[in-house]
């Protein structure tokens, strides 16, 4: 089988791959802790914590062109920071689990639009460039909706429209669960 490794991305920057103890993938049940939050912190920054994500995917195809890709949404541990403690609040931290969150929901409708790709689509000269642009399109589509949710939030300090985007990425991953991860 021939594979291919295509880009990663955190939010909109392209960057290479985690080390496995640096990457904490996204899994149903498993929220993101304190602990978690390793980098070094942005002390220029106004804001009290940062999460940064990348999603991943890679293709392979067999002999009859048939494509098998796999897409990882990653929380990046050594790259999101927390500031002072006192500050650290279970609000923030949801706040940031929703964050990621996001993540995972653009992993799943970057999973959907591969589904409808290769069930229409044989490996060929262009599936690269195809497949790339698909994701660049999705992981745009993902940074406005990432922007969007900080300022409606408030980074959090709006409690009521945080508990409109708490409802409304759980019933959008909901929405796409035939797409998780297996």
């Amino acid at each position: 089988m021939k594979q291919f490794a295509l880009a990663l991305l955190l939010l909109a920057l392209f960057t290479g791959s985690a080390g496995a103890q640096d990457c904490l993938e996204w899994k149903e049940g498993r929220k993101i802790a304190w602990s978690d939050f390793t980098g070094r912190p942005d002390n220029t920054s106004e804001h009290w914590a940062y999460t940064r994500y990348y999603i991943n995917y890679k293709y392979s195809y067999n002999n009859t062109g048939a494509i098998t890709i796999t897409v990882t949404s990653c929380f990046r541990k050594d790259q999101s920071w927390k500031k002072a403690e006192k500050e650290l609040t279970a609000a923030l931290l949801l706040h940031e689990q929703q964050h990621f969150d996001i993540g995972e929901l653009y992993a799943r409708k970057i999973r959907k639009a591969f589904a409808s790709y290769t069930a229409t689509h044989k490996h060929n000269a262009n599936t690269t460039s195809e497949l790339n642009a698909l994701f660049e399109k999705l992981m745009t589509e993902a940074a406005g909706y990432q922007d969007q949710y900080d300022s409606e939030t408030d980074h959090s300090k709006n409690r009521e429209n945080q508990a409109r985007w708490n409802s409304r990425v759980a019933t959008e991953l909901a929405a796409l669960a035939d797409y998780k991860a297996h």
